[in-house]
Order: structure tokens, then sequence, then C-alpha cells
């Protein structure tokens, strides 16, 4: 709103003259690098929220799915299962909970047993 503008509508009364007064006290005057500093801002706010969507999503379900660890019987049948396995089997891919145990119990038992390099995949 111009100062034109507002001297225009001080007729009108108090009330109004306060809201055309924070109204142009508020008047933009962003030019091209407060427009490019804002679309900057607003769309590193949009990134940050997508990339952080599949995170949170799954705390938003009706029933979550608990942590739950290896137990010892699960690490010995794991532990059976690689003493069987010939040396030319190299990858591991752990899908577990994330605990580590089954990836513990490859290196004790079947690097130590084989004295080779293994990958390991951890997902």
């Amino acid at each position: 709103m111009k100062r034109r503008d507002f001297i225009r509508y001080e007729k009108y009364g108090t009330m109004l003259k306060i809201a055309v007064s924070v109204l142009y006290a508020f008047e933009p005057k962003m030019g091209l690098a407060g427009m490019i500093a804002a679309g900057t801002m607003a769309t590193g706010a949009v990134a940050v929220t997508v990339v952080c969507v599949p995170f949170v999503t799954p705390a938003l379900r009706k029933i979550c799915i608990p942590y739950v660890p290896a137990t010892p019987q699960q690490l010995q049948n794991v532990a059976m299962a690689l003493s069987t396995c010939s040396a030319k089997v190299s990858p591991l891919v752990d899908l577990g909970s994330g605990d580590g145990r089954v990836v513990s119990c490859f290196f004790l038992l079947f690097l130590k047993l084989n004295k080779k390099k293994f990958f390991l995949y951890i997902i």
C-alpha cells in the first residue's frame, strides 16, 4: 500500500488507520536477491521434509513392530549353517534387526576358521 493510500483512508477512523499503518509498515521491499533467497530456503525446507518422511512414517503406524534381537538359538543355527558353507561363499547379507549379533557370529566362526578376506553387507 502506498503512502497516498494511507492518507486517503485516514478519514475512516482510528482502527482503519492502525490496520493501514501496519500494512504500510510491512510493505514488501524484496528484490531479486530476496526472491532467490526465499526460494532457496523454501526448496531446502521441502527437500528436508521429503528426505525425512520415510524415517517418520513407521512411527505413525497403528501397530508398530517391536525390536527383537537375535536369540542364542538363532545364533547357533547361523553358526551351524556357516560351518557347512564352502570357503568360496564370500558375501554375507544380514537382514536382521540391526543388533549386529549375526555379523559378530560370522566374524568369530567363519573368518577365524578360514582366515580369508570376505565382504560383509549389512542391511
